[in-house]
């Protein structure tokens, strides 16, 4: 129930009219409506006072009379200022403004969150690069110890290889010391017994070259 609806329906049975005076101060007031009381259609009663008002929003008060025409009661009101299109325009800003930054507090979360995830992730693959290099390192250096301990064990057997054809060629030369011993069955032995002083032999250019010139006499 409004002001006016609850000032209406306390007016006592003496009430005979109704009269509206507006202005900011009852030093300015002015009549502007006159109604008997009492009411039978309050909407269309509250329409009329919102009709004769000088503008809207403006102060204005309601004063009941009795018969004599002597005023014992009255209800002041200041009706609520309508929003002018300004008003509401401007509303509107101060909303979208609002909105605008909520939601560029809400980008500015999200990008941030996506900053720290692809940081992360290019953490992740620099350390993943840096490992995998040193594993490749590693393994660079594992196959050249390999094929360094490899070529060390080939160039000890191939060393030893000619000792030991060394060994025997100087037993042979040491037998040669002593013509009575050596005879081609010796020799023949020798050689059978041991197959690694014929590839040594047979390897040797000189050693070629003194059968050469056995098997064929210079002229």
């Amino acid at each position: 129930m409004s002001k006016i609806e609850n000032f209406l329906e306390k007016l006592p049975e003496k009430t005979k009219h109704l009269t509206m005076r507006s202005g900011e101060s009852r030093k300015d007031e002015s009549n502007c409506g006159r109604w008997s009381f009492p009411i039978t259609d309050i909407t269309s009663f509250l329409d009329e006072v919102d009709l004769a008002l000088p503008y809207d929003g403006a102060k204005f008060r309601l004063i009941a009379h009795d018969e004599a025409g002597k005023q014992f009661r009255s209800l002041t009101n200041q009706p609520t200022k309508t929003s002018s299109s300004s008003d509401s325009a401007i509303d509107s800003l101060v909303d979208g403004y609002l909105l605008m930054g909520a939601e560029l507090r809400r980008s500015t979360a999200i990008l941030n969150e996506t900053i720290e995830n692809q940081q992360e992730t290019i953490e992740y693959l620099v350390n993943s690069l840096v490992e995998t290099k040193e594993e490749s390192a590693e393994n660079t250096l594992a196959i050249g110890m390999l094929e360094m301990e490899n070529q060390s064990l080939m160039d000890d057997k191939s060393q030893s290889s000619k000792e030991k054809a060394l060994g025997l060629a100087e037993s042979i030369v040491g037998k040669m010391l002593t013509p009575a011993e050596i005879t081609p069955d010796t020799i023949k032995e020798v050689l059978r017994t041991n197959p690694e002083l014929v590839q040594e032999l047979a390897k040797d250019a000189s050693i070629q070259e003194l059968f050469m010139d056995a098997l064929i006499p210079k002229k």
